[in-house]
């Protein structure tokens, strides 16, 4: 009786939390979607409400749009509005019910879905989109495979400058994408060696195994179905016997006040409400890591604890595997938990430092996060896990000196302006691999390299430290996300280069070739090149991660400024045209260390930001 006392007060205290969470959540959607309506987030100085959301609030843009469309759609639904508001429906009902229902059959559709799983409701409508998540699948649906190979330290670093490459070709990050484009190049140019990268026997033992794959998860999910309704069948409510409890920090009366018309109102608000989602997050995530710890969903009779989760807390498996993955992290480094329910930690934040800290670090890493935007700590990331992974490293790192992160930009915007493709192209060196054979790289081979002065790098003697692998013994894991389609054409193309008399490996035959086509074009636009270069070919507002920059004057001409490096930046075009001259935000000289002040001029800033140092938010 004990185990089962325990598991019914985790499952009240789960019920209450996830449900409060869905009526707070309405009102962050319900606020946001006020804030973009009126261009709030650009009056704030935002150049997207994606930065607003992760600056701001310390969350992805994804989270806040999907909270805006559940709202708007919700909103125009009084009853199920009132019902999610009560607790009475779970988020991820409201949610389905808000795609279909109509003024004229809302009230229908809510009597069936008191009655009803959300896997029912999803059958009745015949929404197949909702009926299940698979751990195979993308955000969008996209089935998914992942790519493991082992390599070399120059072939990982390879990887990596074309990936930046790659990203920055296109105007956006890519993440995993990159492989897809130098997959593309590598096809005509294998074809123009005479290989043949349509290998047809490769192609149907992928799609042989991955028709298994398939036919394995459909049968999981089967037999998942089966129990779901043999569950359902005992006619005990799955969702119900909870009212949410009241108390805490404001109450439904509050969350049905009206949407304020001043963004700075709604923006204080939104950040209140979000941080303590966030609190509310990492309860929430503990608490069903005890549970699912005793198998509590079977002492309730649940099939599995992805139905519990989802019948009677109304949350995606992504989205419970995230809140949980939060609670560890709050384990293992308390201060992070600590900083997390005291507010002065985001939630994505959280995730950063979670990725790199550890017992010795995590105070520091705090501290970092305290004094930076969510770019630059994004940025001060990046620097020491691209260290760290080029070197073989593991464990828990240190935050990065002002000198590693400019060297490391100095790296980054050497290769971006094709300086790097340029000297190695020059050198004709004919690089060996790790195994000491000649693999042909003529040049290519990036992390030989070195770095020059087309960087225009102050910090010279910290410059070196970012010129490639500084330990290349050893192997290194390259893991690669990738979709189906995108899986076969790659070990196709594999293959077929294995079984060819080209000379190296394949990942790096992908990256000299991709370089060897768009090497040329790089650095390539107008007469303030080296303004662009220096400043890594991205928006240099604190909070803005575009990279569709044209050149600013930080003092203006009209009044003085001149065409000197230190009196001219690199912005976006909504951050020249829209923010800077358009009153919404201030920067000024000089280049090198910036100060900048985020908001609509005459009133207190948004954020106020000198060099990378956060003075004020």
């Amino acid at each position: 009786m004990g185990r089962l006392a325990d598991v019914k007060a985790l499952d009240v205290s789960n019920a209450t939390l996830a449900r409060g969470q869905g009526r707070k959540r309405l009102r962050v959607g319900k606020l946001a979607e006020g804030l973009v309506v009126a261009g709030g987030h650009h009056e704030l100085g935002f150049s997207s409400i994606g930065a607003y959301a992760y600056e701001q609030l310390g969350r992805s843009g994804g989270w806040l749009n999907e909270s805006r469309r559940v709202a708007k759609r919700v909103g125009a639904l009084p009853a199920i509005e009132a019902a999610l508001r009560a607790g009475q429906v779970t988020w991820k009902m409201a949610e389905l019910l808000g795609r279909h229902a109509t003024a004229d059959d809302e009230v229908i559709l809510l009597a069936a879905a008191r009655r009803s799983t959300v896997r029912e409701m999803a059958a009745l409508l015949a929404d197949c989109e909702v009926a299940r998540e698979s751990a195979e699948e993308d955000e969008f649906g996209e089935r998914m495979c992942t790519v493991v190979r082992q390599v070399d330290a120059e072939t990982l670093w390879d990887c990596d400058v074309t990936r930046r490459i790659v990203d920055h070709l296109d105007g956006q990050e890519t993440r995993d994408g990159w492989i897809e484009s130098v997959l593309a190049e590598a096809v005509s140019t294998m074809q123009n060696a005479g290989v043949d990268p349509q290998i047809d026997s490769v192609e149907a033992e992928c799609e042989a195994w991955m028709g298994l794959r398939r036919e394995a998860t459909a049968a999981r999910e089967r037999l998942e179905e089966v129990a779901e309704v043999a569950c359902e069948a005992t006619g005990r409510p799955m969702w119900g016997g909870l009212r949410l409890v009241e108390g805490g920090e404001g109450g439904i009366e509050e969350d049905e006040a009206p949407i304020p018309t001043d963004p700075r109102a709604i923006d204080a608000e939104l950040r209140g409400l979000v941080a303590g989602l966030a609190a509310a997050d990492l309860r929430l995530g503990g608490s069903l890591a005890l549970f699912q710890h005793l198998c509590g969903h079977e002492l309730l009779g649940y099939a599995s604890f992805d139905q519990y989760v989802r019948e009677r807390l109304g949350l995606g498996r992504s989205a419970t595997r995230q809140k949980m993955k939060l609670a560890r992290d709050a384990d293992r480094l308390p201060e992070v938990g600590d900083a997390i329910r005291s507010g002065t930690l985001a939630k994505e934040a959280a995730n950063l430092v979670a990725r790199v800290a550890g017992a010795g670090t995590v105070d520091a890493w705090i501290e970092r996060a305290g004094k930076r935007t969510y770019k630059h700590l994004r940025e001060d990331v990046d620097v020491v896990e691209t260290r760290a992974r080029m070197d073989g490293e593991r464990g828990e790192l240190a935050p990065p000196t002002d000198g590693e992160v400019a060297a490391f930009f100095a790296m980054e915007s050497d290769a971006l302006s094709g300086g790097l493709f340029e000297r190695t192209m020059a050198a004709g060196c004919d690089g060996a691999g790790a195994d000491g054979a000649d693999d042909g790289r003529k040049g290519v081979r990036m992390c030989d390299g070195g770095l020059g002065d087309s960087a225009g790098d102050p910090v010279e003697k910290n410059v070196e430290a970012y010129g490639g692998p500084r330990d290349k013994r050893g192997r290194r894991e390259l893991r690669l996300r990738v979709p189906e389609g995108v899986f076969v054409q790659f070990r196709m193309l594999e293959v077929a280069f294995q079984r060819s008399e080209l000379r190296g490996t394949f990942l790096s035959y992908l990256c000299r070739e991709f370089m060897r086509v768009w090497g040329p074009t790089l650095g390539e636009s107008d007469k303030w090149e080296a303004i662009y270069r220096r400043d890594g070919y991205r928006c240099t507002s604190p909070a803005c991660r575009r990279r569709d920059v044209t050149l600013h004057h930080l003092q203006y001409r009209s009044a003085g400024g001149g065409d000197d490096d230190e009196n001219v930046s690199s912005l976006c075009a909504f951050c020249h045209l829209e923010g800077e001259h358009g009153g919404r935000l201030r920067v000024w000289p000089p280049a090198s260390r910036p100060r900048w002040e985020l908001g609509r001029r005459g009133h207190e800033p948004t954020l106020v930001v000198e060099g990378r140092e956060l003075l004020a938010s």
